[in-house]
C-alpha cells in the first residue's frame, strides 16, 4: 500500500494467534486464542473465539458487524470455528 493510499479514516490493528496446546501434548484437539490492538488507541482483547473480535473492531472503527463478519470470513473461513471444530 502508498503511503497515499492511507487517509485519516484508515484504522490499523496487530492480530496475533497461538496454539494454547502445551508442547509435547498428546491433546489432538488444538486450542487457539488470540490477542488484537487498536494501533491508534493501544486497546487491546484476548480472545478464544474470532467472534469475539467483531465488537471490537466495530467499536474502534464504527463498521457494522454484517460487513466485520464478512471480511472475517472471507480471511479465515467460518468465523468463530478452528479446523478442530469443523
Amino acid at each position: 500500500m502508498k503511503e497515499e493510499d492511507c487517509n485519516d479514516d484508515t484504522q490499523s490493528f496487530i492480530l496475533r494467534i497461538w496454539n494454547d496446546a502445551p508442547p509435547g501434548g498428546s491433546s489432538k484437539v488444538k486450542t487457539w486464542r488470540g490477542s488484537i490492538v487498536h494501533v491508534g488507541s493501544g486497546k487491546r482483547i484476548y480472545f478464544h473465539n474470532l467472534n469475539s473480535i467483531t465488537p471490537f473492531i466495530q467499536k474502534q472503527t464504527g463498521m457494522g458487524s454484517e460487513t466485520i463478519g464478512a471480511w472475517l470470513k472471507s480471511l479465515f473461513g467460518k468465523p468463530g470455528r478452528n479446523k478442530a471444530q469443523q
